[in-house]
């Protein structure tokens, strides 16, 4: 491993332009400060600490996110239901793509923590809501999961993850349900 320095200095007292160096270093060349280790130490406990706060309960609950690319997973509509609430919208999608960690949990599993939603979408996601026909949610979602119907299945980032009132039917290829009630078509949902 190695350690970055980074030097800024001003050449002259009146000078207004600094001067800047940078140079990688191997880190067996320095020794250990016990006062900065302490201090390191203190500010990762509250990372440590953060990384183990319990988001949702999960026990007895089979979570996984394997998959998600060609089918709706557990962890899909656990997440995107998760959005759906945060957002106040009516209804919710979000591509597989974002969700990263192709994992199946313990069924041991007592809490979901923030590290373990770390592990599943590791990037930022800009979510926003917007007013859409019932049409365009059905036949985006359809879209998006068109490749997975195909024989073999074609993983997709794009695969539509839904929220838990949000229905798919795979024998007909559509989303029959928002809000838990049957899609109607010209109808103005939020959607996350």
């Amino acid at each position: 491993k190695n350690v970055g320095i980074c030097d800024i200095y001003w050449p002259d007292p009146n000078s207004k332009r600094v001067k800047v160096t940078t140079v990688m270093r191997p880190i067996e060349n320095f020794e250990p400060d016990a006062e900065v280790q302490k201090v390191v130490e203190k500010h990762q406990s509250v990372l440590k600490e953060l990384d183990q706060a319990p988001l949702f309960l999960c026990e007895g609950e089979v979570l996984s996110s394997h998959t998600n690319r060609i089918q709706q997973t557990s962890m899909g509509t656990k997440l995107v239901s998760s959005l759906r609430d945060a957002l106040g919208a009516d209804c919710a999608v979000l591509n597989a793509g974002n969700i990263r960690g192709n994992k199946v949990y313990s069924t041991d599993k007592k809490l979901f923590t923030y590290n373990d939603l770390k592990t599943e979408v590791p990037f930022d996601a800009e979510m926003v809501v917007m007013p859409l026909p019932g049409k365009v949610i059905a036949e985006t979602v359809k879209f998006t999961r068109a490749k997975s119907f195909l024989d073999p299945p074609v993983s997709f980032g794009g695969y539509m993850q839904i929220s838990d009132d949000m229905t798919f039917d795979n024998e007909t290829q559509s989303l029959t349900h928002i809000k838990g009630r049957p899609l109607e078509e010209d109808r103005i949902y939020s959607c996350g």
